[in-house]
């Protein structure tokens, strides 16, 4: 069966949201007094607080990392500043992750449907896509974004499932792209084929081993220009196989790149 269409995450797959996120962690520290050669091990303070906070509650985080390095002349109302230049850190570091253009350009221009599965807010979501001109490869009823932790955000498979069914598509012809391991899990859910393109980044609240079935990608690569070539020279996709239930484990997983 033909490649019926791609869907793609955004954050760390089309754009290059946690270097920006990464760049203005820097900049706060920077203007809470953290001295240069102490930002490395503050941020590593600042990552392990989110398990504690919402990643979103910036002021919350930083009276927290103040407490914890104690940053005694950072008062509350220069928190809140700071914490108020976190909220839209784009403009000046958002782009295209290196290859994606050139993929979406051949996808495009070879009649393969194009859409987008993500969670987070909408608002700031478009603004992404705006910033750095992709919004002109994907219809805008074909952007389905869902606010995390809700009853249709990821890896829950109803957001992509609704997406094939807007681009007209069988899910088991169809490829979801994305860089974490929970775009793998929704993919499979959905009976869609998987594809990984990890962002080399610490993630978040992942498990650190590999054991399920439904975390298996159907193919990964390294980065969108290697997944260019691959589609570039791919053969028709056949029927996805039933996709693996959670009971199913392995007991050690490699996943290696896949090449043609």
């Amino acid at each position: 069966m033909a490649l019926a269409a791609v869907i793609w995450d955004i954050d760390d797959t089309l754009v290059n949201t946690r270097s920006c996120h990464i760049r203005c962690q820097r900049l706060a520290l920077r203007d809470l007094g953290v001295a240069a050669w102490h930002i490395d091990a503050a941020l590593r303070v600042w990552n392990e607080l989110y398990w504690y906070f919402d990643r979103s509650d910036h002021v919350g985080i930083l009276l927290a990392l103040a407490g914890e390095l104690g940053l005694d002349n950072a008062d509350e109302d220069l928190i809140r500043v700071v914490a108020s230049r976190m909220s839209y850190p784009w403009d000046a570091c958002l782009m295209p992750k290196p290859g994606v253009v050139g993929c979406l350009d051949h996808l495009a221009n070879a009649g393969v449907p194009l859409g987008i599965v993500s969670n987070g807010r909408p608002e700031l979501q478009r603004l992404k896509l705006e910033k750095t001109r992709l919004d002109r490869y994907f219809p805008p009823t074909a952007v389905a974004v869902a606010t995390p932790g809700g009853e249709t955000a990821k890896p829950r498979p109803h957001a992509i499932l609704a997406c094939c069914a807007t681009l007209g598509v069988p899910p088991r012809s169809c490829l979801y792209v994305g860089d974490r391991r929970s775009d793998v899990v929704a993919a499979n859910i959905a009976g869609v084929r998987p594809v990984l393109i990890p962002s080399g980044m610490f993630e978040f609240k992942e498990p650190t081993t590999v054991t399920l079935g439904l975390e298996r990608p159907f193919r990964t690569f390294a980065t969108a220009r290697d997944f260019h070539r691959w589609i570039a020279h791919r053969e028709p996709i056949g029927p996805t196989a039933t996709p693996p239930t959670a009971t199913q484990t392995t007991a050690t997983q490699t996943t290696a790149t896949n090449r043609p």
